[in-house]
């Protein structure tokens, strides 16, 4: 698996910046329904379907979050299981706007994740990712986890759809 490197100086925010700015709009057809399957796999095997990557999830979250092992799971589990193909696809056409009209993605999408509800990374990511834009993702200072694992999840399913989320 790819490894994700967080980055924290302020030369290191920008290059992944122009990065991120520099890759094409995602809004063919092909590219969103690569985009709605590498995000769907990504939860799945987060919740489970890879045993040894969810187990390692659950873990860290364990150690870095300060919640119970049944929270994280609930946490996991009501948020992650949430992802399927027709829902992603709903908020995608959505995201596509009106019928005729040509929609322009933005060029980046800067999400500041909170430290006090791990899995609200799930949505503020997928959801930019949805509408074309790359995303550049701050993590909570005393807990990034998901947020790195969902990267390197999304990397090593389909490494072009993760290099559109820097962490």
């Amino acid at each position: 698996m790819t490894e994700v490197v967080e980055t924290h100086s302020a030369a290191q925010v920008a290059a992944a910046s122009a990065r991120l700015r520099a890759q094409a709009p995602v809004l063919t057809p092909d590219v969103q329904s690569r985009l709605v399957r590498a995000l769907c796999e990504a939860c799945m095997h987060l919740l489970g379907t890879n045993r040894a990557l969810g187990q390692e999830l659950r873990r860290q979250l364990l150690a870095s979050s300060g919640l119970s092992a049944e929270m994280i799971e609930w946490g996991l589990t009501t948020t992650l299981s949430t992802v399927q193909p027709h829902v992603l696809d709903a908020l995608a056409r959505e995201a596509a706007g009106t019928p005729g009209l040509a929609p322009v993605p933005a060029k980046l999408v800067a999400v500041v994740l909170a430290g006090n509800v791990f899995s609200a990374a799930v949505r503020a990511m997928f959801l930019p990712l949805l509408s074309g834009a790359p995303v550049l993702v701050k993590g909570a200072s005393a807990d990034s986890v998901l947020p790195r694992f969902l990267v390197r999840t999304l990397r090593a399913i389909d490494h072009e759809i993760g290099m559109r989320c820097e962490l």
